[in-house]
């Protein structure tokens, strides 16, 4: 009832003002007229008062163009991010396919595994890799498989090797053998009368489980020798981190 009562209200006024407008008591155009008179009067007014609000209408506007450029360039850099692992995978891979060397029966590609505990490669026992197996990357070896599982495999890095070693051979044709501390990879038994070099390359010369020729990084420091032992000792710098490439090969 009160709706009701409410719609024949207005209408009664619009009814209202259509026959005072139209026996010209009501004036509208005087109305109009006093208006724009008086907006011509205090234009200056109102464009003081009206500048703040176009200036934040228009902050706006640019704040949602900056909020989609930013959301396009974050975008435009997730996919250059992914586009750049492929070609470094792509990259790898045929590195491996120009190694003419490389025994394909008995290789098995793979990723590594991050983890802050232990290093990992995601392929085990299904994949055919062997406990012993060399873990290589552009022919830089980088570890060992220490323990394998079914479908991913335990890797002991160069600098974890403290019981076990790879026998090596610099390019200035000095022997020796690589082991780790835990922290560095080490090049140890080495005479104390032989020639090393800082920046002398170490390759692998060849053991069971192991092909020769691998590179196990340069001589970055050769530390200070003991006139009482017979050997010395020098840290080698890989040139290729673990952690950092995305395909190894387990041979």
């Amino acid at each position: 009832m009160k709706n009701v009562k409410h719609y024949q209200l207005i209408i009664l006024v619009s009814v209202l003002l259509i026959f005072v407008e139209f026996f010209g008591f009501l004036h509208l155009d005087w109305w109009s007229r006093q208006a724009d008179w008086w907006k011509h009067q205090n234009y200056r007014l109102l464009s003081d008062v009206l500048r703040p609000i176009a200036s934040l209408r228009q902050m706006w506007q640019l704040n949602k163009q900056l909020e989609d450029l930013q959301y396009r360039y974050n975008e435009a850099a997730a996919q250059l991010g992914r586009l750049r692992t492929l070609e470094e995978e792509n990259q790898h891979l045929r590195s491996m396919i120009d190694n003419e060397a490389l025994d394909y029966e008995a290789s098995v590609i793979s990723a590594p595994i991050t983890s802050f505990a232990q290093s990992f490669v995601a392929a085990g026992s299904e994949q055919g890799v062997q406990q012993g197996a060399a873990v290589v990357s552009q022919g830089n070896l980088l570890g060992v498989v220490e323990d394998v599982h079914r479908f991913q495999s335990r890797v002991l890095l160069l600098q974890h090797m403290l019981d076990v070693g790879v026998v090596v051979q610099t390019s200035n044709g000095v022997k020796g053998l690589v082991k780790g501390n835990g922290r560095d990879i080490l090049l140890t038994e080495v005479a104390s009368t032989a020639g090393l070099q800082v920046g002398d390359l170490v390759y692998s010369l060849g053991q069971q489980g192991m092909s020769s020729g691998l590179v196990l990084g340069k001589i970055a420091v050769i530390m200070e020798q003991n006139p009482s032992l017979s050997t010395k000792t020098a840290r080698l710098e890989s040139l290729v981190n673990f952690y950092e490439v995305s395909l190894v090969e387990i041979r």
